[in-house]
């Protein structure tokens, strides 16, 4: 962990795969890969 904190992109980062995983369980299937 940097000293200054979380940059944008780690948390952005964090927020996509909290996103991912909610929508995922939420929508009850498979999450999806981007590519």
């Amino acid at each position: 962990m940097p000293k200054n904190g979380l940059s944008r992109e780690t948390v952005y980062r964090w927020i996509r795969r909290v996103e991912a995983a909610m929508y995922s369980a939420l929508a009850d299937r498979p999450p999806r890969r981007r590519g």
